[in-house]
């Protein structure tokens, strides 16, 4: 494979002689090769094994299934295609919780980016490939601060929020008005069964009983209107 593989990829250049003693593909390649194979593998296994459409909506509680959090968004959305779209972001996401998203998407195609610079360099430049000293200098005056950045960026963000987080959690499970006898972590149908009575409800509804609350801002008033049915 690895003999297939080196005479026909062009900027796969890998000393398969003395394979017994030094392993040819270096640690950047061997990420892109796991990334890749994680990729058609999931498209593989998700194309041979659904049977039926999942109900994303359901389980992430967007579209008519999100009534006890945001009125606005109890209709499916029939916007078209956007930027934010394609990073994921809907009417749900707070202005942080945006920042985080847009940081994310934006860093991807950074990334992205870099790894194009280093293949265009690597062809245009063939000795590049060899260059020893190019690489050890590239590691140590891009990679390195980069990474020592963001380790110390992410450590303290992962830190700060998860003592905030934590801290919210404890002040829920002090809260008396939990539906403990279902609230227990177990799933129904792809449910939670702590939801399971909401959602049956929910789906229950025809399509004029929905849009005759899409309007409405008061929540109170969309969950009684619903109640009446």
């Amino acid at each position: 494979m690895l003999m297939w593989m080196n005479a026909n990829i062009p900027i796969a250049k890998w000393d398969i002689a003395n394979i017994e003693t030094k392993f040819p593909i270096t640690g950047q390649e061997m990420s892109f090769i796991a990334s890749i194979s994680g990729m058609v593998t999931y498209v593989i296994v998700s194309l041979l094994t659904c049977r039926e459409n999942f109900n994303l909506e359901r389980m992430l509680h967007r579209g008519i299934y999100n009534i006890e959090h945001k009125v606005a968004d109890i209709s499916v959305s029939k916007e078209k295609w956007t930027l934010s779209k394609l990073a994921g972001i809907s009417a749900e996401y707070s202005l942080k919780d945006k920042i985080i998203a847009w940081f994310i998407f934006y860093w991807a195609f950074y990334i992205f980016g870099i790894f194009m610079v280093q293949l265009c360099l690597a062809l245009i430049f063939p000795s590049l490939k060899s260059n020893e000293m190019f690489w050890a200098k590239w590691w140590l005056y891009y990679t390195l601060p980069q990474s020592l950045l963001v380790a110390i960026v992410t450590t303290i963000w992962f830190s700060t929020g998860s003592i905030i987080d934590l801290r919210k959690m404890f002040i829920t499970l002090r809260d008396t008005s939990r539906n403990r006898a279902s609230d227990d972590g177990r799933v129904v149908g792809h449910v939670n069964a702590d939801d399971l009575e909401k959602t049956v409800f929910v789906e229950s509804l025809n399509t004029e009983e929905i849009e005759a609350v899409e309007d409405t801002d008061d929540e109170g008033k969309v969950l009684d209107k619903l109640k009446k049915k």
